[in-house]
């Protein structure tokens, strides 16, 4: 009895151990701090992290992302084959072979299959400065067939148009006046499928990115043990181990920064009155979209809380901005205060509008820690920023209006 009670004992144990661990995970919501802790479920309509012993669900929609704990993609190994899906998936594959109508790829030590309708192009070799202008000219233009690309020499492609069939490690099979020709993979940039207009695919609910640099658009992703398995908007299937799995980004469709939108309005006042034309002062003291005044990357805070960011609006005093929403946003978050080069200058008053309501308004000095902002959006048709003079001149008068988004 007491060896079977050893042996059950010893049985649990190896059990336990090759149980696969829960990864863990960063969660970044579209507002709020975000949430580090161990990924327990992840499905179409939320993920759900267990960290500090209780378990919090985040809906898909309010996520920015979720960053697995292992740092970013490594990017390409050498010999791997760029394929780009006809849903905006990109797939670095270590391996793509075609036979009957089936492409099969590698990518993370798994294999992958969809039909060759579900391929937009094939690239075998690395990208080049010299090559890369003239490829996407030729994967963007209007092609009857099948397309074949040369590279006749280090700073020239070339193309012929007929059929593609099955491609191996070696050779591609391709059909020209009726006649099937063995072309060596080897002297080809690529290949390019027919792709007749299908319509337009639904939006993904976000864009997975693993470890090799593959990008997939999906339109279902399921968290089973120690894989994620997930379909792209445009019907590939796809089971990748989570120690494979860099990021998961949810923000597509739901995130707009201000820097990548039109101002309907852009208003810039001198401190001192002047006669210089209003073209030229907008040069000097207009807004700068993801770069300071300076040049440099958004930054704010100052020593060890220094925090530096890539995307935002560096607005000088005093500037009054306008931008018209054209959907729905529910909010609108961002990380504001004085250019973090500018310790101890600056004062200045952020006031903003929603419509003709003020929704926030901060008097903010050089000497202050960065302020968040997150504020409600709902029914929002215009959206006002206005950066004024403070207790002094326009001295320094330089806020940063870090990550600046809004969110639907």
């Amino acid at each position: 009895m007491v060896e079977d009670m050893s042996i059950k004992a010893l049985l649990l144990a190896l059990m336990l151990l090759q149980a696969p661990a829960a990864p863990s995970v960063t969660v970044e919501p579209l507002s709020g701090p975000a949430v580090t802790g161990t990924l327990v479920a992840l499905d179409g309509q939320q993920a759900v992290v267990e960290s500090d012993g209780r378990s919090q669900a985040f809906p898909l929609r309010d996520l920015q992302s979720v960053v697995m704990g292992r740092g970013p993609a490594g990017g390409a190994a050498p010999g791997s084959a760029s394929v780009q899906l006809v849903d905006g998936s990109r797939v670095v594959a270590s391996s793509y072979t075609v036979r009957n109508g089936t492409a099969t790829m590698r990518v993370c030590d798994r294999g992958v299959e969809t039909e060759t309708r579900n391929v937009q192009w094939v690239r075998f070799k690395p990208a080049s400065a010299a090559i890369d202008p003239q490829w996407q000219e030729i994967v963007t233009s209007k092609n009857a067939g099948d397309v074949l690309v040369f590279r006749p020499s280090d700073t020239s492609l070339d193309q012929l148009e007929g059929l593609l069939h099955d491609v191996d490690t070696e050779v591609v099979e391709f059909e020209l006046d009726q006649q099937r020709i063995p072309v060596k993979r080897a002297k080809l940039e690529g290949i390019i499928y027919f792709a007749p207009d299908k319509g337009e695919l639904p939006a993904p609910i976000g864009t997975v990115h693993d470890v090799a640099g593959s990008s997939w658009k999906v339109k279902s992703i399921q968290l089973q043990d120690d894989a994620l398995r997930l379909v792209t908007v445009g019907g590939t299937s796809c089971v990748l181990p989570v120690s494979a799995v860099a990021r998961l980004d949810f923000s597509s469709g739901n995130v707009t920064y201000l820097s990548d939108l039109d101002f309907e309005l852009v208003e810039c006042t001198p401190f001192i009155e002047s006669r210089i034309p209003h073209q030229r002062i907008l040069q000097l003291y207009g807004p700068r979209r993801n770069v300071s005044f300076r040049g440099t990357k958004l930054a704010v805070g100052e020593g060890n809380d220094l925090r530096q960011y890539d995307r935002g609006l560096a607005i000088h005093s005093r500037s009054l901005l306008v931008f018209r929403l054209t959907e729905d946003y529910r909010r609108f978050s961002a990380v504001a205060g004085v250019d973090g080069q500018l310790r101890g200058w600056g004062s200045l008053e952020l006031v903003i509008f929603g419509d003709d309501t003020e929704l926030f308004r901060k008097t903010l000095s050089g000497n202050d820690p960065p302020v968040p902002v997150d504020l409600d959006l709902t029914g929002v048709r215009r959206l006002k920023i206005l950066v004024d003079f403070g207790r002094t001149s326009d001295v320094a008068d330089q806020l940063n209006l870090c990550d600046a988004r809004i969110i639907k």
